[in-house]
């Protein structure tokens, strides 16, 4: 990859034109800032399935317990993956529940719900999709058997669920249940069309939000959903087999997730929300989107996402998602979670403008891993520090790799455009580059200029007059530099040369002005030489 070389200059024109950056070999960006005449942030990750060093995977919230919630810039980091979108629908309350099936390295976390699409990844990185269906049942050792109605969920009135390690630290039932504390004899983890045999170590009628402890699992139901659970006793041997079906052969998948509907069904836009009993909130109207899609042969996967409900970024519908999907080259492809959930994030900045400003805690995440380790680069230029103008935006140009934030401050759009956010706030301006992040700590402040303040000047005399170098520097009413911030100067009876109107990051203003010699013959009375300050509403006059 070629030497970075950074400039940075505030916007002044509306860049429509996307590039594609390479984050690592095999995986690129692309970013849109409109789609059909349609003002729209759009973020199109492409990753090549083909490469051995690259690998598709899934992860829950909270690393190792399912029913909680993170960013997906949290997941990202944690399971150390180069690139994640959010993935399944969940209910936003406290208690997380995934709405459709999960997998995570071969384990089934949750069991297929609402007739809804799912997402499978293979161990080779093959990809399909399907609406599976997965039966599950119980065996007592006296022949009884009974059918289990869901896998690390709520539990609903009827319901008979198993839970396991994976879920919580208990069972988070609000609500009375008989719970059988099982101690797993035989397999331990649930897989498709896997029998794991356990032993009743504990019965506990009439009780609650019972302990989970590790390497063991709960049976919770009631005498009404489930009579046999009358008969059980301590030592009671129960083997529960799980049968998952799809449309391909499952026996290979290590990982999957849940979303719908599907998009684009062999290489023809077909939604079918209605088949996946999907409301209104989710079909109605534009809206952010997140989508996911593979190419004909399966050799590439499309990730997409688009922001909404901003002056920046209308949003799409699922009927214009699924037409994009398709433009991109998705012979399949099927929506996520969408809404405030809708986030992309490599090495754990945001490469987009979540619509609630800051990340959503999410159930879990689409992730993307590389093996790929780039050379580090030591020639940049440091903006840690930096203070930048709300509300604003500015042009980060270098020669390859991805910016990103982190915190709310803002979001970059195509051509490395930093659009600052509204409100004041700390966070972390980074840079991606050959698979290496780099931050830098900077502030968004909605101060204004305050002071200018002459730091340097030096003189010299020319034929025309004399020749002021000049340092100054910018000040904001919090008594902050004013890094990377656009300022007027006017030169009275003089001439401004070799200037730029926007301070550096460290709130400086390098010029030179030449104030002329015969600028006293044109009047009997002193000639004022003087420079003026000026910016929104703010001026300064600085007299020589």
């Amino acid at each position: 990859m070629k030497k970075l070389i950074f400039i940075f200059l505030i916007l002044i024109s509306n860049i429509v034109l996307a590039v594609p950056q390479e984050i690592v070999p095999g995986v690129t960006l692309e970013r849109f800032s409109s789609y059909d005449g349609t003002k729209q942030i759009i973020n199109v990750a492409r990753i090549d399935l083909t490469r051995e060093d690259i690998h598709i995977g899934v992860a829950i919230g909270d690393s190792e317990k399912s029913n909680g919630k993170q960013a997906v810039s949290t997941i990202v980091e944690e399971n150390k993956a180069l690139l994640g979108v959010n993935a399944d629908f969940f209910i936003m309350e406290a208690f997380r529940d995934n709405l459709n099936f999960s997998m995570v390295k071969g384990e089934i976390i949750s069991e297929p719900q609402l007739n809804r699409s799912v997402m499978f990844i293979n161990r080779d990185n093959h990809i399909f999709f399907s609406v599976p269906k997965m039966n599950i049942t119980a065996t007592l050792s006296n022949g009884q058997s009974f059918n289990i109605t869901g896998i690390n969920r709520n539990r609903n009135s009827g319901d008979t669920i198993i839970y396991t390690d994976k879920f919580a630290s208990t069972t988070l039932n609000k609500y009375k249940a008989f719970d059988v504390i099982l101690k797993p004899v035989f397999g331990e983890k649930i897989t498709p069309n896997s029998s794991v045999t356990y032993q009743v170590e504990k019965l506990l009628p009439n009780s609650f939000n019972n302990k989970i402890e590790t390497g063991k699992g709960v049976l919770s139901s009631s005498l009404k959903a489930c009579p046999v659970f009358s008969d059980l006793q301590i030592g009671d041997v129960i083997t529960i087999n799980y049968s998952l079906t799809a449309s391909e052969d499952v026996s290979n998948v290590l990982y999957a997730t849940g979303g719908g509907p599907m998009l684009v069904q062999n290489g023809v836009v077909n939604l079918t929300s209605k088949a996946e009993n999907f409301k209104s909130d989710i079909t109605g109207g534009a809206a952010p989107r997140t989508a996911v899609g593979v190419n004909r042969d399966n050799t590439e996967l499309i990730l997409v996402t688009v922001d909404g409900r901003s002056e920046n970024s209308k949003g799409m519908t699922l009927q214009t998602l699924a037409q994009y999907m398709e433009n991109l080259g998705a012979f399949n492809a099927m929506n996520l979670d969408g809404g405030g959930s809708t986030t992309m994030s490599i090495l754990g900045l945001v490469m987009n403008s979540p619509s609630g400003v800051v990340e959503r805690n999410v159930a879990n995440a689409l992730l993307v891993f590389s093996d790929y380790k780039g050379n580090k680069f030591s020639s940049f230029k440091d903006l840690s520090g930096s203070i930048f103008r709300g509300n604003a935006p500015y042009l980060l140009t270098n020669n390859s790799g991805v910016w990103g934030t982190k915190g709310g401050i803002g979001y970059v759009s195509d051509l490395n455009v930093l659009h600052t956010s509204k409100d004041d706030r700390k966070g972390i301006l980074g840079f991606v580059y050959e698979g290496v992040r780099y931050d830098y700590p900077i502030e968004i402040s909605n101060a204004s200029i305050g002071d200018v303040q002459i730091l340097s000047v030096e003189s010299e005399e020319s034929e025309k007059g004399v020749i002021y170098h000049c340092k100054a520097q910018l000040i904001d009413k919090n008594n902050n530099i004013m890094s990377i911030s656009p300022i007027f100067i006017y030169a009275e009876n003089g001439a401004l040369r070799n200037i730029r109107y926007i301070s550096d990051p460290q709130g400086i203003v390098d010029f030179d002005v030449l104030f002329y010699k015969n600028s006293e013959e044109i009047s009997d009375e002193p000639v004022k030489k003087s420079l003026r300050f000026v910016f929104a509403g703010f001026t300064k006059t600085f007299e020589f």
